[in-house]
């Protein structure tokens, strides 16, 4: 019967194999793995709130270890509305574990503020929401993801910085423009134009701010505009920081205002976010 010899050499170079075998194990034990079991009562649900008119598409990818040691991925996509108003849908996988969620725009074009996204589990046996996933905004190029990325509410951080044109408000009539829903906004500054009819007497024009009854902000006095006159004001003192909710309401107010007095179209400098 024959017999392996190991020589020094080889002796040593098993034992060098066997201690890096054992390093590895180790670096395995430290590893913080994050996984969810879904099973066939799970599904993952997603909400999205969007204000971006070009945005028509939200790609939610999952990454899957199922219970056969493969690692799959799965798409699901959601059309999504730019009314502020909530587009959402449920979506099953296998059973397995989730070990990885991703959400993104198709096309990739909003800015932060403008689409806000929440993934949860929704457990359909229990009939709850079971864990909270994502909460955050997409906007390129970041796609909010699990695990990693923080939850945060959809008024937390910067919002987006938008031009509005306003409505234009027939003859005698005075501006009014109401904040959307499921908007906040923090007033930046307004302009409008104001046309004087024939009628001899001042108007001074101001913007008032209210929750929809009461008035709680209102600028100083701006510039006094006589008759037969087209003045231009831009109104940016409303104080430090004032935000809007929505249903609040941007109002001109004028003193002597006369029926054939016009207003144009306001133009609004607001920062917006999504408020749910």
């Amino acid at each position: 019967m024959s017999q392996s010899i190991i020589t020094g050499s080889k002796k040593t170079q098993r034992q060098r194999n066997i201690s890096r075998e054992n390093d590895i194990f180790s670096q395995l034990d430290n590893l913080k793995f994050e996984a969810v079991w879904l099973d066939t009562f799970n599904r993952l649900e997603i909400r999205v709130f969007n204000s971006n008119a070009s945005a028509t598409t939200m790609t939610m990818r999952a990454k899957m270890l199922l219970t056969s040691g493969d690692i799959v991925y799965y798409d699901f996509r959601l059309a999504i509305t730019s009314n502020r108003l909530e587009s959402n849908a449920r979506f099953r996988t296998s059973a397995g574990w989730l070990i990885g969620l991703m959400v993104y725009e198709d096309p990739a074009i909003s800015k932060r503020g403008q689409t806000f996204v929440v993934v949860d589990i929704f457990d359909t046996k229990a009939n709850v929401h079971a864990q909270h996933l994502i909460s955050n905004y997409v906007a390129e190029p970041f796609h909010p993801s699990w695990p990693g990325t923080p939850l945060i509410a959809s008024t937390e951080g910067p919002g987006f910085i938008r031009t509005i044109v306003g409505t234009d408000p027939a003859a005698g009539a005075e501006i009014s423009e109401t904040v959307p829903t499921n908007a906040r906004w923090r007033l930046i500054s307004v302009r409008v134009t104001l046309v004087t009819s024939a009628t001899v007497t001042d108007r001074t024009p101001t913007i008032t701010l209210d929750d929809g009854i009461n008035i709680f902000g209102q600028s100083e006095d701006g510039v006094t505009v006589p008759a037969s006159t087209t003045s231009n004001q831009t109104f940016s003192a409303l104080g430090d920081i004032i935000l809007l909710s929505e249903a609040y309401r941007i109002r001109s107010l004028t003193t002597n205002i006369q029926v054939g007095d016009n207003y144009g179209a306001p133009i609004y400098i607001v920062e917006e976010w999504i408020e749910v």
